[in-house]
């Protein structure tokens, strides 16, 4: 993060940091900033859902979910995660400066929505301070300690690699809470105790809102503030989160929209 960037975030937040209380929760927007041979280019959510209606016939997908769930009825579950790896080229996307830039921070865990395994192979790259990288994708996972040397990712939708924990259609959200109780409570914990900073992700997650409304009607006044990180904020966006609990660090607050150096690099705001 570049210092002239710091003067937009508020003094606890850099305090939180510092302490070693932030909770950083990656979405598909910091996977914007991936390396890739042009003209691909990495999805946001929304372009991911087009991407599979478009290969549907006679059928007007109602929402993002609706067209991938229809996909996986239509296609299967092997051929959805296939053509799920092709349109994040997983292959071929190589970690970006803003990955590079995050990943210098030792944040002990850090939790993200993404498939993808960017901030794995930049985690795998730096190696600093012979800090390692913990993918947790299934709930016994949890129980193992990685010694205070690692950062524990906590993917929570799992990834392409564990097919059955991936949570991607309609029938994997509704189910979330039922069939992984304990990665809902471990995120519960998480957000009940440390500061969450959303980078690139919108919080339009029906299971991540589901947990993220519970801490907030148990804990009420004294839940702990949480903070997303955006770029040329708009005013509804802005909105959006304000209603969900969020206040924006908005790190270009006016001008034209520029890349930013760092993990507030690229265009983060607006994507799952």
């Amino acid at each position: 993060m570049a210092p002239k960037h710091l003067v937009h975030f508020p003094k606890p937040v850099l305090e939180d940091l510092v302490s070693g209380r932030w909770l950083p929760v990656i979405g598909a927007g910091m996977s914007l900033n991936a390396k890739l041979a042009p003209p691909a280019k990495m999805p946001l959510w929304p372009e991911l859902g087009k991407a599979f209606a478009d290969e549907l016939l006679d059928y007007s997908p109602t929402s993002v979910l609706d067209g991938i769930s229809a996909y996986e009825h239509e296609f299967g579950r092997a051929r959805l995660i296939e053509r799920l790896a092709e349109l994040l080229h997983i292959n071929g996307a190589e970690p970006g400066p803003a990955h590079k830039e995050f990943c210098t921070l030792p944040f002990d865990i850090v939790c993200t929505t993404n498939f993808d395994f960017l901030l794995e192979r930049q985690y795998d790259l730096d190696r600093q301070d012979n800090r390692t990288v913990h993918p947790v994708v299934d709930e016994d996972q949890l129980s193992i300690n990685i010694g205070a040397s690692g950062t524990l990712l906590f993917k929570l939708h799992g990834d392409v690699r564990h097919p059955t924990r991936l949570v991607v259609t309609e029938a994997d959200y509704d189910g979330f809470l039922t069939n992984y109780p304990l990665i809902a409570t471990y995120l519960a914990n998480q957000l009940i105790t440390k500061t969450a900073v959303f980078i690139g992700y919108s919080l339009d997650d029906p299971d991540f809102r589901q947990i993220w409304h519970l801490v907030a009607s148990r804990l009420g006044k004294t839940r702990r503030m949480a903070y997303a990180i955006m770029v040329n904020a708009r005013p509804g966006d802005i909105a959006r989160f304000e209603r969900r609990g969020v206040k924006v660090v908005n790190c270009l607050p006016s001008g034209r929209v520029r890349q930013i150096e760092g993990f507030c690099g690229g265009r983060i705001s607006g994507s799952s």
